[in-house]
């Protein structure tokens, strides 16, 4: 019997983990969507909680929806497998951003369009965003800030900007505009030294069509940085060269704005004319409410003696989860402020004991104009300068000058949304952030305490470049206290000519993170105070290191764009896990040896109508134990333009390498999504998952029911 209960214990197991379940506000991944409107392109910031990195995007330049593959910043740090939404910006054609970390092929972004629409993705500067440039095309310009409506005018030259030819400029040349769209990416996401550096670098090159916008948009950078006696002298150049040109009247504005307000008394928020405006508030956010149910049955058969035990069904979930995530603002001009809640409460019906209340963020925020200096205080996520998940603490940043800024950082880190304010673990940390074009990174070093005892005392670096056609990220991670690499790791994606994505990525860490509260794993006592009873400080730290193993991966994969409808890919993983040492009560962990892990992946748009797509994934994984293969088909199918079905199959088989175990799963879901004017969503997903194990003469074969149901509004 106990073969045939570890037997129904995996299988249930595997049952349950292999769906994507939609996360409300749990421990999210995406961390805010952020506009920045033109009148001719909306550039859209979307920002994540920690380091990620793009991997290709489908379709290539337009269409009704966008998708776009993800990976974790290393190959064994892995991403969430749960599936979230988040608000979308106004203002940008935007109904819907979602991310599905179990999508065929890994995790996917999706962001649907009210109607088909040109668009661009790239690597955010800081690798924790993605910037997607949408209506841009060909050489019309994209300008970030809000400009006045323009008559019509007659149909330009090809390559040739209307303002261009009246000033009788050189028509300018794609690298100048991809300047331009790099640049105004930077000021969109706050990244204004690497902006101004851009706008600098593109003003020495021979006047063109460029050349009056880039100098527009370097006083614009200047101004937002906080360097207004340089904006100043940037706007009255744009208008001593261009007096009378397609921006001008616009520059006017800019500059007599940035004049009375540096006439007025501190505090004052002035308007474009000069009149003190008030100060202003508002406030984003949106509310959930999404309910889970999951059923078992499960059927023991016994091949030889023909018995056959039937448990029934069995409610493994029964969860209702409501969820606030919003923002107030202030704007009152030489300064900001935001007050942040991400809160979610989950009613636990199977067993009440599970029912509590998470919260994501919850913090207190105020920053100088241009975010030259910074104070957050409460619950935030980090996952940088040497922090990794949340802390209760405070976040203090200053600003050096262009290039370079200091942070530091103080509080109680804890282990999740879950987890209730503590004391017994205290942190404090500095860094110095270096930014400048597409160059970027810090040094950092962080020391943390547990009960009294050093838990981690680290210095790092992190570093990053982002280029036209080319990404880099690395991290390095070193204990001084413990005198170990914790974490190494590179990663370089490059961007061909034909659009083809390649994606390499090496990677050293201890797991789990070294520290010494590692040395509770596997012990009964709760805390180090408890183990200091029975061990020194010494084999306590001893303890720690014989907890963590030694974890290398590398990754590689190549997206390739077919025609303007298909999209196909190859991924590849090699990964290898230490054994850990018997010591302390707690048994050895054997190497799980060399485990390798292979997927292909063809992605399509308007196969049978125009903005649906489908996405089929196969997959082959050799390890420790089993090998396992794996069919995916995850579709999308618009039946109105606020209607969505999602029909979905997946296929596995598994065979163990060392038993004549076997195990075969068969899944399929529909997804039905349901838009309300914009401002509110009604999902509903409901499947089932048949799986069928053999292991020594006993056959356990599973049935499990699912149910997600659940309404979102933005407000």
């Amino acid at each position: 019997m106990k073969t045939l209960r570890s037997l129904f214990l995996s299988a249930a197991v595997a049952a349950t983990c292999a769906r994507a379940y939609a996360q409300p506000a749990l421990d999210r991944i995406l961390a805010s969507a952020r506009v920045r409107e033109g009148n001719k392109c909306a550039v859209v910031t979307i920002a994540f909680n920690g380091p990620v990195r793009y991997l290709s995007h489908f379709p290539v330049d337009e269409g009704d929806q966008l998708s776009i593959r993800l990976g974790p910043i290393s190959a064994s740090s892995g991403m969430s497998l749960g599936r979230e939404s988040i608000k979308p910006p106004s203002d940008a054609g935007i109904t819907d951003i979602e991310y599905d970390g179990a999508a065929a092929g890994g995790p996917v972004l999706s962001v649907q369009f009210s109607h088909t629409t040109r668009f661009a993705v790239e690597q955010g500067g800081d690798f924790r965003s993605l910037v997607v440039t949408v209506g841009a095309t060909g050489a019309q310009a994209c300008t970030t800030e809000n400009a006045p409506a323009e008559p019509p005018q007659k149909t330009p030259e090809p390559g040739v900007p209307s303002s261009a030819r009246a000033m009788n400029l050189a028509p300018e040349s794609i690298e100048a505009r991809k300047s331009l769209d790099d640049a105004r990416a930077a000021i969109t996401a706050g990244r204004y030294a690497d902006a101004i550096g851009l706008l600098s670098k593109l003003l020495q090159e021979p006047e063109s069509g460029a050349t009056p916008e880039a100098q527009e948009l370097l006083g614009v950078a200047r101004e937002k940085n906080g360097q207004l006696a340089h904006a100043k002298a940037e706007y009255e150049t744009y208008l001593k060269r261009y007096p009378n040109g397609e921006g001008a009247e616009r520059v006017r504005q800019r500059l007599s704005s940035l004049l009375n307000r540096a006439l007025k008394p501190s505090g004052t928020v002035v308007g474009d004319a000069g009149e003190p405006m008030a100060t202003q508030w508002s406030f984003t956010g949106s509310a959930s409410e999404y309910y889970f149910h999951d059923e078992l049955r499960t059927v023991i058969h016994d091949d030889n003696t023909q018995i056959v035990i039937d448990n029934g069904l069995t409610t493994l979930q029964s969860e209702l989860v409501s969820a606030f995530d919003g923002s107030l603002m202030l704007d009152a001009g030489d300064y900001q402020g935001a007050i942040r809640a991400s809160l979610a409460y989950t009613k636990n019906f199977v067993d009440t004991r599970f029912s509590r209340l998470s919260v994501a963020a919850l913090y207190l925020e105020a920053a100088s104009e241009g975010r030259d200096y910074l104070v957050r205080l409460g619950r935030q996520y980090r996952n940088t300068g040497g922090v990794y998940g949340r802390i209760d603490g405070v976040l203090a940043s200053a600003r050096i000058n262009d290039e370079f800024k200091v942070e530091l950082v103080g509080g109680y880190p804890i282990d999740s949304s879950w987890s209730k304010p503590q004391n017994h673990r205290q942190a404090y940390g500095g860094s110095l952030v270096f930014s400048s074009g597409g160059w970027g990174g810090d040094l950092y070093f962080i020391r943390q305490t547990d009960e009294g005892l050093v838990d981690r005392q680290a210095i790092g670096m992190e570093g990053h470049y982002v280029g036209k056609s080319m990404s880099v990220f690395s991290t390095f991670d070193y204990d001084i206290h413990f005198g170990e690499v914790n974490i190494a790791l590179l990663n370089a994606n490059f961007i061909l000519a034909d659009q083809t994505a390649i994606n390499l990525a090496a990677d050293y860490r201890r797991a789990p993170l070294l520290r010494t509260s590692d040395a509770l794993i596997g012990q009964s006592v709760p805390t180090l105070a408890a183990l200091l009873s029975t061990y020194t400080p010494g084999e306590i730290q001893q303890l720690a290191l014989d907890r963590t193993a030694r974890s290398t991966s590398f990754f590689a994969s190549v997206n390739h764009p077919i025609a303007e409808k298909y999209s196909i890919g190859l991924d590849a993983t090699l990964w290898n896990m230490t054994g850990s040492p018997a010591s302390g009560g707690v048994a050895a962990i054997p190497s799980v040896g060399l485990e390798t892990y292979f997927s292909g992946h063809l992605s399509g748009s308007g196969l049978l109508t125009e903005g649906d797509l489908g996405m089929f994934n196969i997959g082959y994984a050799s390890t420790y134990h089993a090998n396992r293969y794996t069919l995916d088909l995850n579709t999308r199918y618009p039946v109105t333009p606020s209607f969505r079905i999602g029909p979905r199959l997946f296929v596995g088989y598994r065979r163990a390498t060392d038993t004549d175990a076997t195990q075969l799963s068969l899944r399929p879901t529909l997804r039905m999504n349901y838009h309300i004017d914009n401002k509110a969503e009604l999902e509903l997903e409901a499947g089932a998952e048949y799986q069928k194990n053999h292991l020594l003469g006993t056959t356990t074969t599973l049935w499990n029911f699912l149910l997600t149901a659940g309404i979102r509004v933005d407000f």
